[in-house]
């Protein structure tokens, strides 16, 4: 499968490629499908009419399942819906990475509640040509998304937002027209944004990336490469200051909306930041924003 590298031969795992012939399914493979219980490592590709991964390859979860690579697959609209179910297994949880590349008709991850076991161990994230998909996680998933360390997504060309703010919680807080939760990934290390040309915000649709509504107080690396979004941080004088602390590597290419890459109160914020590249932002007029003549100075020492 294109994309995707196999495990270790030598390493002790459970391991299962499948892709299957035009003509044949899944459904009357039942040999097949009882390794879905135990297999560690799942290599997708062709399934010929598989809609929904969990309701109809594996009811019990895929208990053991650490690894999910999915590629070039035409008809896989939901990796999880619950829609499907009445009595809803705890769903991958012992997953830590998940590949999505290339499919055309994937809608959802995951389409509303989960029990407190599901993708708790998830680590990874990586999605790419999936062109149908319009967020990556719905608000129920998030706060299971405790180890999650990297996000990747590129080049999906109707991705609106990475986190759904339509999926209510419990606490909701009042921004704009909206009712909307707080998120929080507590671990994330590793954020890349890239060919996303419809994406509007992380959290919010305003052109704005990251909101006071976004924590990520780990983030240590962030690539954003060709989306439309006008500004990456908000004016911290009329919200919360950020959680960016800990961030060391910011890449910022083909940004052709932003006017500027961050405010002077912003970037003193960025107390670890120790690499900055910005390249092709074609409307790009200045680096940091002046909001105060007496801090430029200051502000520029903390980026050196």
């Amino acid at each position: 499968m294109e994309g995707f590298k196999m495990p270790d031969p030598y390493e002790v795992s459970r391991t299962l490629a499948l892709h299957l012939k035009e003509g044949n399914s899944i459904h009357f493979q039942k040999a097949i499908k009882l390794l879905f219980k135990t297999v560690e490592n799942l290599f997708l590709g062709k399934l010929n009419g598989v809609e929904d991964i969990f309701y109809e390859l594996n009811l019990q979860g895929f208990p053991d399942l650490k690894h999910l690579y999915i590629a070039n697959n035409n008809d896989i609209k939901y990796i999880f819906n619950s829609m499907n179910l009445l009595l809803l297994q705890d769903v991958f949880p012992k997953l830590e990475s998940l590949h999505l590349y290339e499919l055309e008709k994937l809608e959802t991850i995951c389409s509303s509640d989960l029990p407190d076991a599901s993708f708790r161990n998830l680590k990874l994230v990586k999605i790419k040509m999936c062109h149908q998909l319009q967020n990556v996680f719905s608000l129920s998933m998030v706060r299971l998304l405790t180890k999650l360390e990297t996000i990747e997504v590129s080049d999906c060309n109707a991705l609106k937002e990475i986190v759904d703010k339509h999926r209510q919680g419990n606490s909701e807080i009042e921004v704009g027209d909206y009712e909307v939760d707080k998120v929080e990934f507590p671990e994330l290390r590793h954020l890349t944004l890239q060919g996303l040309f419809q994406l509007t915000g992380f959290y919010t649709n305003d052109m704005l990336l990251f909101t006071e509504m976004v924590e990520v107080p780990n983030l240590e690396n962030l690539v954003l490469s060709s989306i439309k979004i006008s500004q990456i941080w908000g004016d911290i004088h009329t919200s919360p200051a950020p959680n960016f602390q800990s961030l060391i590597k910011l890449n910022v290419k083909n940004c052709d909306n932003l006017k500027y890459l961050l405010s002077i109160s912003m970037a003193e914020f960025l107390v670890n930041l120790k690499n900055l590249r910005v390249s092709t932002c074609e409307g790009m007029e200045e680096l940091i924003a002046q909001e105060d003549s007496a801090n430029i100075t200051k502000a520029n020492k903390n980026l050196i």
